[in-house]
Order: C-alpha cells, then sequence, then structure tokens
C-alpha cells in the first residue's frame, strides 16, 4: 500500500521549488516536439506528450477518464531528461 502526502505535504513539497521564470527562463513551456491522443472509447483515451523548459525536456503520458461529461486525468506517468 502507498501513502500519499496528501494537500498540505503536495504544497510543502511545491513551495521549495523554484520557478522559471525565477531564473530568467520565458514562463511559457515549449510544446513543439508533439502531442498524441489516442481516443479507446467514448469515455477512455490515453495521451503522450513532450515538452520541454530547457534544459529540461519531459515526456508525460496520461490516461484520461470522461466521468460525468468532462475529461479527467486517471493517471500520470513521466519521463525527465537533462538536455544542453
Amino acid at each position: 500500500m502507498f501513502a500519499t502526502p496528501g494537500k498540505a505535504g503536495m504544497r510543502q513539497q511545491h513551495d521549495g521549488r523554484f520557478r522559471p521564470t525565477d531564473t530568467g527562463q520565458n514562463k511559457a513551456i515549449d510544446v513543439k516536439t508533439g502531442v498524441t491522443i489516442d481516443l479507446v472509447g467514448p469515455t477512455m483515451a490515453y495521451v503522450k506528450l513532450k515538452c520541454a523548459i530547457p534544459p529540461r525536456f519531459f515526456t508525460d503520458q496520461l490516461s484520461l477518464l470522461k466521468i460525468d461529461g468532462s475529461w479527467q486525468i486517471a493517471q500520470k506517468v513521466f519521463m525527465t531528461e537533462m538536455r544542453e
């Protein structure tokens, strides 16, 4: 069984992080590298998103479910690479 930090714990973890604008980087995330959407059915989809906040490059894989007419992220798995 996994323990989750809860809302207060997550906020504490995020409060210590720096923002890209704190280091002079552009606030916008570059999403030029691609988005792939696989609609499995009327209530389920997979999304693969590649984006960058140089020098970090991210690949996110999202599982989405349509609940009460609205798409919700059910699961997120990601990978980060450092590039120069």
